[in-house]
């Protein structure tokens, strides 16, 4: 909990902080849902049910960031399921392309959805900037 409390930083930091006098011997598992409470509402529903529901509306990095948020919430996941929910919730197109590799990890599922959505648009629209996206994603 101390190293987590070392990158606390701005509005969380200070939120944080007001906590703690409310909880004077804080408990992880109390810290990580009142976090969740305050910053994440929505995972306070049911986030199985968050993350099945999950589908890319604008760009695969925004999808991804969105999943990352949700999947965070599980422990442990079948990596073989968590491929399926990623992959059911990309476009259409960026899904069959991507469907076709038959990729074993969800890492490689979700660098071949950037790649593709980048290759589509540089095809499209000729955006030779984008693939500076890619360095994030190993």
């Amino acid at each position: 909990m101390q190293a987590t409390l070392m990158a606390l930083e701005g509005k969380v930091l200070t939120w944080f902080q007001w906590w703690e006098r409310c909880n004077p011997r804080p408990m992880w598992e109390g810290f990580k849902m009142a976090v969740i409470r305050r910053f994440q509402p929505l995972m306070m529903q049911n986030p199985f049910e968050m993350l099945l529901s999950l589908k890319q509306t604008g760009a695969v990095e925004e999808y991804v960031e969105e999943f990352e948020k949700y999947i965070g919430a599980f422990k442990e996941m079948d990596q073989d399921f968590a491929k399926g929910i990623f992959l059911n919730g990309l476009k259409g197109d960026i899904q069959a392309e991507v469907r076709l590799l038959e990729l074993s990890t969800l890492a490689e599922v979700v660098r071949k959805a950037l790649m593709v959505e980048i290759r589509n648009s540089m095809v499209h629209k000729g955006g030779a900037g984008m693939l500076q996206k890619l360095s994030g994603y190993n």
